[in-house]
């Protein structure tokens, strides 16, 4: 998962200027409610949609709407936090309800178990059980739920994305050499980074690991992450745009300039992507300015689960395996 801060432009800025460009809400009314988390759920950001390409607010129903004309759309996530799900399964309505029936590719379960979720009931709690969401190491299936009813209901076909675990592992320890020539052919990996690249996401793994791994594990992690992300853009892909497909991910997987959308632009050029975070308000922080990049089509800001600090915890177990 990752930590980080995001920027936004100051929200009195924008209500100035909002009148000098196109015609879109300068503060469109906060949506999104009524929430589980609680944690500064009256921050002025909570419920907003924040679009970075055009410096301005957007409303939930026009957000709702270019995803539903989009070939693949991508919802990052924090993925414990049960508000993040709800918005998603909000948008993934939203792209039904366009006459449209999606895949549904979830990073939560690996490319190589797809006859496991072929098989598994459409009832939520049987699938959950089928596909043993609750030991695969991501939130419980109870905050999840309210996208898997909506997927079973519409009987969308339900996929698998991520890179397998071992395989996974593999490269975190040994790098990208560590999959065979036809693999990393077929996910795009012999191509190039652009410059800094690898050191921009080796960078972002050390901060979301609080310092706790040795740097000289930071760049085979940074593969990893590369490998994920190619992984879930090549099951994408696979989908014809047409059709199209939703993917439920963090939202460090959902990043514009590195992540799924990056690779998939170089796979399906031309598609339409658009990339969706779902984000957590910083107490101290309500200009937006102060929150850092934002590589997404929108942002839409939600109240935090807590205030605990997430490396006290961290440190206190120790670096993870990777």
């Amino acid at each position: 998962m990752t930590r980080g801060a995001w920027a936004l432009a100051p929200l009195a800025l924008v209500a100035l200027t909002a009148g000098c460009g196109p015609a879109r809400p300068a503060a469109a009314p906060p949506t999104g409610g009524p929430w589980q988390a609680s944690v500064d759920a009256g921050h002025p950001l909570v419920g907003r949609i924040w679009e970075p390409a055009t410096a301005s607010f957007t409303s939930s129903e026009d957000l709702i709407t270019r995803a539903g004309a989009a070939s693949y759309v991508v919802l990052g996530e924090k993925h414990d936090h049960a508000d993040h799900h709800r918005l998603q399964a909000r948008v993934l309505k939203g792209v039904l309800r366009a006459r449209r029936t999606p895949v549904l590719a979830l990073e939560m379960i690996d490319v190589d178990e797809q006859e496991r979720l072929d098989h598994a009931p459409a009832e939520p709690g049987a699938f959950a059980a089928a596909v043993g969401w609750d030991e695969r190491g991501f939130a419980p299936f109870s905050s999840y739920r309210p996208v898997l009813e909506v997927a079973l209901g519409a009987e969308l076909r339900i996929v698998g994305a991520n890179l397998p675990r071992a395989q996974a592992r593999a490269v975190a320890k040994g790098g990208l050499s560590a999959l065979d020539a036809p693999t990393r052919a077929r996910l795009g990996l012999d191509a190039p980074q652009a410059p800094g690249e690898a050191q921009a996401m080796a960078e972002e793994i050390r901060v979301a690991h609080c310092d706790v791994l040795p740097p000289s594990a930071l760049p085979s992690m940074a593969a990893a992450q590369r490998a994920r992300d190619a992984t879930l853009a090549a099951t994408l892909a696979a989908v014809p745009p047409a059709q199209g497909a939703v993917l439920i991910t963090g939202a460090g997987h959902a990043r514009r300039d590195r992540g799924v959308p990056a690779h998939l632009a170089r796979r399906a050029p031309g598609a339409v992507v658009v990339s969706i975070a779902f984000v957590e308000v910083e107490h101290d922080k309500d200009d937006p300015a102060a929150y850092g990049a934002l590589p997404y089509d929108a942002v839409w800001f939600t109240p935090r689960l807590d205030d605990l600090d997430p490396c006290r915890a961290f440190r206190k177990r120790g670096a993870p395996s990777p």
